[in-house]
């Protein structure tokens, strides 16, 4: 059989982690590169530290990249919002390629972006290419793992999952990450950015909450989500942000899915920087409770931790063989997701 041919769209941490993982992996090949400005002509090899030449240079032209390499697949890693994947998006998918991003408006973006998302389902079923949204989440901790472990009840009535995040090291490493989180800004200033939009925080929690009550079958009467500051309890210094007793370190999110009056659905997260028990009161880690018949208690210990990073790119490369026979169109009905395993590598 042919290898499937890869785009990779973005050159951030998720691109070149993706790009690390799918060299070696049986039947796949990487073909192109599309990227920000300051990498136009560099070969991608150098820029994820393989130590040697790939072969391919960063582009700036999509399209040229898409006429020149006839990809089956691109792998899109560059924003949260439907808006600005938009246009990369529509031209692959005009341009007769499946797309996996890791952009979580887009796992309905039905709810937020219903034309646009109508456009993007039109493009992909007139050119016989799929779209999927993918990574930590949406796409696998509050979606795909509470769906899968509703198969083993007889009933369910109510889902919740905790979740806490150590935001360490995108304060060490990431400004971008560390102002979407408003690390170390003051408590009413912070509370004023979420209000403006301007602090997003984890996106995707209303999409996962929909994406999860679509499968089971509940039709939600109402979703709610809320965001706040967190206050640090002392001093903490990073290599992007030095953080006072008091700034905020971090956001508190929850998501609610109502049936009628019922709380069927409760994610409750926190996303804060070297939280411990002792000095915080909470630290990393990840449970989900079903309530139902039986009730299940599921615990998923890299989710949160050092390793939680390569979660989302493991998962955009491992939807490749899969994306490329699924049916056309933009895909959010979770009951007819492949179940996706790990890529093979090539035998040595």
């Amino acid at each position: 059989m042919k290898n499937i041919k890869v785009v990779i769209c973005g050159t951030g941490a998720v691109a070149r982690e993706a790009a690390e993982i799918l060299i070696g992996k049986k039947g796949i090949e990487i073909v192109g590169v599309v990227g920000r400005k300051s990498y136009i002509g560099e070969d991608f090899g150098d820029i994820i530290g393989l130590n040697r030449k790939m072969g391919i240079a960063v582009s700036n032209d999509l399209n040229a990249i898409l006429a020149q390499t006839k990809p089956d697949v691109l792998i899109d890693a560059t924003s949260s919002l439907t808006k600005q994947v938009y246009p990369t998006l529509i031209k692959a998918l005009g341009a007769g390629v499946n797309v996996v991003t890791a952009c979580e408006e887009l796992t309905n973006p039905w709810i937020a972006e219903s034309e646009l998302a109508r456009k993007l389902d039109d493009t992909a079923k007139k050119n016989g290419v799929s779209l999927v949204t993918s990574g930590l989440n949406p796409g696998w901790y509050l979606d795909q793992i509470p769906y899968a472990f509703t198969g083993a009840c007889a009933t369910v009535k109510r889902i919740r999952g905790f979740r806490v995040v150590d935001g360490a090291n995108p304060a060490d490493t990431s400004m971008t990450v560390s102002r979407n989180f408003g690390i170390g800004l003051e408590i009413e200033e912070a509370k004023k950015q979420i209000a403006e939009g301007k602090i997003t925080g984890h996106v995707g929690l209303k999409e996962t909450i929909h994406l999860l009550a679509d499968a089971i079958g509940w039709k939600l009467t109402k979703v709610k989500e809320t965001r706040e500051p967190l206050p640090c309890p002392i001093d903490r210094n990073y290599k992007i942000v030095k953080i006072k007793k008091g700034q905020s370190y971090g956001i508190r999110y929850n998501g609610y899915g109502m049936v009628d009056n019922e709380e069927v659905i409760r994610f409750d997260g926190i996303w804060a920087c070297s939280p411990t028990m002792e000095i915080d009161g909470f630290e990393p880690g990840y449970t989900l409770w079903i309530e139902g018949k039986p009730n299940l208690k599921v615990t998923v210990d890299g989710a949160t931790g050092v390793g939680h990073n390569t979660i989302t790119p493991a998962r955009l490369c491992n939807w490749v063989p899969h994306i490329v026979k699924t049916k056309p169109g933009v895909l959010t009905d979770m009951t007819e997701f492949p179940l996706i395993g790990v890529l093979q590598d090539q035998q040595k």
